[in-house]
């Protein structure tokens, strides 16, 4: 009997060693390299417990949530990114999930001075949209009041940063960027504009070609009264940065050898 006895408590002390090894195995650091969870609006315990696993971060998704639960962590989600490591234990990561993740946005530069062409560049870079769906977009002259005259909305995307969500639409950042814009048409502008004789579009255009054209800030104003001077008597700017343009070309591209300055260009 006591052999029996003996023998039964050997087999259930090796099983509880064996659940203890296995429950700490389950519930240890992997060692995984260093990776970030995005944790998206409505996203659950059972699915950040799958990304974690598929990351390598958690042996066992089911396990760690568990532990997401047991700790109440589950109660805690809040959408962000969230920078983890394999170092970290489940009860280390239950806690990193449960706190402040850094906020789900990309950041949209636009610089002074660029073309269409290389804020739609950067734009698809962002993976806001394709490439196809932002030029179709900048062509809605629509979603300004104006652009009379403007084949698309190049110039009335003001040079900014702008925070956008992930899952932000070609259409949405268009709005914003042109909304931007319309804060700058301010009614003493419009009523300078009136009497210089311009329309917003031709105001755009000529302050596109000043910016290019000068090489310091404090030359503008000047070049931009030449140019005014100009078009009030009917003479041709005869501005290089017109050219380049036309040529969809940078300054330094243009080659007189080439033709490029006998082309006919706005």
């Amino acid at each position: 009997m006591r052999r029996v006895l003996g023998l039964i408590f050997g087999v259930l002390l090796a099983l509880l060693l064996v659940g203890a090894a296995s429950a700490a195995y389950l519930l240890g650091s992997t060692g995984a390299p260093k990776a970030t969870l995005e944790v998206k609006p409505g996203m659950g315990v059972t699915e950040i417990a799958a990304q974690l696993e598929r990351q390598k971060l958690v042996r066992s998704s089911f396990v760690f949530g568990l532990v997401m639960r047991y700790t109440g962590a589950d109660r805690r989600i809040r959408e962000g990114f969230y920078d983890l490591n394999g170092a970290q234990d489940n009860f280390s990561l239950a806690r990193s999930v449960a706190g402040r993740g850094r906020p789900r946005e990309v950041r949209l530069v636009i610089p002074e001075g660029w073309r269409l062409s290389e804020i739609v560049t950067r734009l698809e870079g962002l993976g806001l949209a394709s490439r196809a769906e932002f030029e179709t977009t900048f062509r809605d002259t629509k979603l300004l009041s104006y652009t009379t005259g403007a084949p698309n909305l190049e110039g009335f995307l003001f040079p900014a940063t702008y925070p956008f969500r992930p899952e932000t639409g070609a259409l949405e950042v268009a709005k914003t960027l042109t909304a931007r814009f319309a804060q700058e048409v301010t009614p003493a502008r419009l009523k300078r504009l009136e009497a210089l004789k311009l329309s917003v579009y031709q105001w755009v255009t000529l302050a596109s070609i000043v910016q290019v054209e000068a090489g310091k800030l404090s030359e503008m104003p000047l070049i931009a009264g030449i140019f005014l001077n100009r078009l009030e008597i009917g003479m041709p700017l005869q501005s290089d940065p017109t050219i380049a343009y036309g040529l969809n070309k940078k300054l330094p591209q243009l080659n007189r050898r080439a033709g490029d300055f006998t082309n006919d260009t706005p």
